[in-house]
């Protein structure tokens, strides 16, 4: 009963041995370098209030671009997360109306910098989660075309202000993201992502829309201020990140 009871202690002793040995080589949260890069699609919400105040007579969007570098980390309880700084930009393209028959196109970026933060599930090969952006600093330029009676007068290059706002403001998004991970060599994965965010903060705001404001079909008086901004609309991202 002696030898059994020594016997038992000692294969007990060894099986902890070991699961600390394995724990670890497998430690409880792996952290890992990614490389994300994404085409981004969005368009331009132009309220009613800054198409009659602000002579903008259109205003839209279109396809951009975002990479970044920041880090992954996949908890043995399924918890990932992700973060770091990315450099992305989206296309402005504004109509403004000069008065008469005069009118001005400026056709341009945003371009921000920023950091992006995700809290996801996420398995060996799945992740599903959402998260928030914002950005830290902002760039606006471009090209400005001048037109009279739909005849183009002159053309600008290189700007790096806008007929519209003398100061963009930055960026803060709300995000929903889901992907996949495909395992490569050793570490390596590629990680394909299907992302929408929804933005926040409005490219530019005016807040000083007070009393009467009227157009040919439209008459409002307001006793109180009223703020209007251009916001951008859900920005859906088709990306891809590597993984190491």
């Amino acid at each position: 009963m002696y030898k059994f009871s020594c016997i038992l202690i000692l294969l007990i002793g060894f099986s902890f041995s070991l699961k600390a040995q394995e724990e670890k080589k497998d430690p409880f949260v792996n952290i890992f370098v990614e490389i994300p890069f994404s085409v981004t699609q969005t368009g331009v919400i132009v309220p009613r209030l800054m198409i009659i105040n602000e002579n903008i007579i259109n205003a839209e969007s279109g396809k951009g671009r975002e990479i970044g570098i920041g880090i992954s980390t996949l908890s043995k309880r399924d918890f990932e997360f992700r973060g770091g700084i990315r450099f992305w930009n989206h296309p402005l393209i504004a109509e403004i109306d000069l008065g008469g028959t005069n009118y001005a196109v400026e056709i341009a970026e945003l371009k921000y910098l920023g950091p992006y933060f995700r809290f996801n599930y996420g398995t060996k090969y799945f992740f599903v989660g959402g998260g928030f952006d914002f950005s830290l600093k902002n760039w606006f330029s471009g090209s400005r075309e001048y037109y009279d009676s739909n005849t183009l007068i002159s053309t600008y290059s290189d700007i790096s202000t806008s007929l519209l706002t003398k100061k963009f403001y930055n960026t803060f998004d709300l995000a929903v993201n889901i992907g996949g991970k495909i395992p490569l060599i050793h570490t390596l994965k590629l990680k394909p992502f299907i992302e929408v965010s929804i933005p926040i903060t409005p490219l530019y705001e005016r807040k000083e829309y007070t009393n009467l404001l009227s157009s040919s079909t439209l008459t409002i008086d307001y006793k109180k201020p009223v703020k209007a901004g251009l916001y951008y609309s859900g920005i859906t991202k088709f990306g891809i990140a590597l993984e190491f």
